[in-house]
């Protein structure tokens, strides 16, 4: 069974988690990117990206470099902002570039999952994708216990 990863990470901490994936899975991955990039850090990549996500907006992306359909399994992966899905996962979901999918769905959170991934399935399921597994992972737990409940969560969709 072949599976893609598709995530969004702007500070490195979904990008983690993502390697941990692949390096325990036999899958290959595709980083989502905007067309005009946020700022790199502060306060107006805070301010820029809340609005973004509190508002759904849906802000242009470059395209991507391999083709969601030719995969048995999407894995989707993004942090919270403001409670809420990024608005650059929200743009790839909402466009269909990923349908009739098996998906799996997860987020990186610092203070709570919010709204986020409830909001990733509805519009994975939008899209007729059957979503088969969903996971929140704290930024700030332990290395070892933060690879240990990944890799457990990896076990449910194999």
């Amino acid at each position: 069974m072949s599976t893609l990863i598709v995530y969004y990470s702007h500070t490195g901490t979904t990008h983690e988690i993502v390697e941990i994936l692949r390096s325990n899975l036999s899958c290959d991955i595709e980083r989502i990117s905007l067309r005009h990039p946020l700022p790199p850090r502060g306060w107006r990549l805070y301010l820029l990206g809340g609005y973004q996500s509190i508002f759904r907006r849906r802000p242009p992306l470059n395209p991507l470099g391999k083709d969601p359909s030719l995969y048995d399994t999407v894995i989707l992966g993004f942090p919270v902002w403001a409670g809420h899905l990024p608005s650059p996962m929200r743009s790839l979901l909402s466009s269909g570039t990923i349908h009739h999918r098996r998906c799996a769905i997860f987020c990186s959170y610092a203070g709570n999952p919010g709204k986020a991934l409830e909001e990733g399935v509805r519009l994975l399921e939008h899209h007729e994708n059957r979503v088969v597994s969903i996971a929140g992972f704290r930024e700030e737990m332990p290395s070892e216990d933060r690879e240990q409940a990944i890799l457990s969560w990896a076990e449910t969709f194999r």
